[in-house]
């Protein structure tokens, strides 16, 4: 039996309909990519995050540029394959696979910004507790402020040495202010 001219119209329509569909969402996915990589190099550059890395490892870092280009383009491959998924054309398989991928990522992402959440809360305490230049002792150190950071503060003592203590440790310790 042959299709009908009605048949044959209504299957071109939904192949039109799931494509525009697809393209629709893998459109979708590369504009909050750009933007999550947008915000997130912002983000990074604001807390000098490579800065930070360089002066603790004594090496050079380009984590404030690697990681929001690699977020975005997880967020491109995802939107690709959540497209080609709603054409039909990926197994469920794959997706389990995908999904599980985004969840260790999600999960990575969660568990640095409760790290970043309180040195940043205790960053707004501390600054109305100590300023640059202050000379302070905890249990572990003694020396001078250098700088005061939403992630960590720098000091340097007699001997020259730099230390970078998360906030959350300033924030716990006893500080003396001489």
């Amino acid at each position: 039996m042959l299709p009908t001219l009605a048949t044959a119209s209504q299957t071109i329509n939904e192949i039109v309909t799931s494509v525009v569909i697809a393209v629709l969402i893998i459109l979708l996915g590369f504009v909050i990519g750009k933007v999550i990589e947008i915000t997130l190099a912002k983000i990074f550059n604001e807390l000098e995050v490579d800065k930070n890395i360089k002066k603790l490892k004594k090496s050079k870092s380009n984590v404030g540029k690697v990681l929001p280009k690699s977020v975005a383009l997880v967020i491109y491959i995802a939107s690709v394959i959540i497209a080609l998924s709603s054409v039909g054309l990926i197994g469920p398989v794959f997706m389990i696979t995908l999904y599980a991928i985004l969840i260790i990522v999600l999960g990575t992402i969660i568990l640095n910004i409760l790290d970043v959440i309180p040195n940043t809360i205790e960053y707004f305490k501390l600054i109305n507790k100590i300023k640059p230049g202050d000379k302070i002792k905890t249990k572990l150190i003694e020396g001078t402020i250098l700088k005061i950071g939403p992630l960590s503060t720098v000091i340097i003592d007699e001997q020259k040495n730099t230390y970078y203590l998360p906030n959350t440790y300033l924030g716990k310790e006893k500080i003396k202010i001489n």
